[in-house]
């Protein structure tokens, strides 16, 4: 019989853990993967020196997102072009959340 009560206990455990590793997750993740992301692309011909990814993207000075690649415009558009004709720009992929609606 306390074989039984052992199982139960065992039970009620593992059920009270997954139920906390749940609640953890949503208060630490505040529910930011549910929310709507939208990407924003920057192009900059000059030099983006001190710039990471990461860093904080700002919209009159509230931050809204952050950069999440930096790469070139050669390498995505304009394929079809010779390298040299290619226009050599700075690309700038950021990740901001979608504002919500009025």
């Amino acid at each position: 019989m306390s074989l039984r009560a052992n199982y139960f206990k065992l039970g009620l455990f593992v059920i009270g853990a997954v139920i906390c590793a749940v609640v953890i997750l949503l208060v630490v993740g505040s529910g930011r993967w549910f929310t709507p992301k939208l990407t924003i692309e920057s192009y900059f011909d000059e030099s983006v020196q001190g710039l990471d990814i990461g860093s904080k993207l700002k919209y009159r000075g509230v931050v809204i997102g952050d950069v999440t690649l930096i790469s070139f415009t050669h390498i995505r558009y304009q394929l079809d072009k010779p390298i040299s004709e290619r226009a050599r720009f700075v690309q700038l992929p950021q990740h901001a959340q979608r504002p919500a609606s009025p």
